[in-house]
């Protein structure tokens, strides 16, 4: 318990000292598509598909949304959903308009598995270039695939 509020607190304290985000503001709705590989417990590969909404602006420290992923990881020719409920935290400081730096928490289900529900802990990172509602995303996570990377569509 202790190693998950320690991941907590440098998560959020890393978010904080990086660069800040305009480009995900309040009302903006983000879908990620993308893949990526598991690399705790059993080592496999997966895809995700994702949609965000950014409902609330902290001023002056950035915007709160909330997300809901899916995804699919193949372990053994075999097929493990996953669906996760996020509450995503987008970093406000350095106003910029090409990167979003964002983390947050997010509950894991995983029907396939002998524990139902888990915590998932991230940190990504949107680039998206001026002027362009396509981008990239590349992400870190504690569950499901825990390094992810993708195409992001924001509007």
């Amino acid at each position: 318990m202790k190693k998950i509020k320690l991941a907590i607190v440098i998560l959020f304290a890393l978010n904080c000292s990086v660069f800040g985000q305009d480009v995900f503001r309040t009302g903006k709705n983000c879908i990620q598509l993308g893949g990526g590989f598991r690399s705790i417990g059993i080592y496999t590969y997966g895809a995700n598909l994702s949609y965000e909404r950014s409902v609330y602006k902290i001023p002056n420290i950035g915007y709160i949304g909330v997300e809901l992923m899916g995804e699919v990881l193949f372990p053994d020719a075999e097929i493990s959903p996953i669906a996760t409920l996020r509450a995503v935290y987008h970093a406000g400081y350095f106003r910029t308009k090409v990167l979003d730096i964002y983390s947050g928490l997010g509950v894991a289900i995983a029907p396939s598995e002998p524990s139902l529900v888990h915590p998932d802990l991230f940190l990504g990172l949107r680039f998206l270039p001026k002027h362009s509602k396509v981008g990239f995303f590349a992400e870190g996570a504690y569950y499901g695939a825990n390094v992810k990377a993708g195409v992001c569509f924001l509007w």
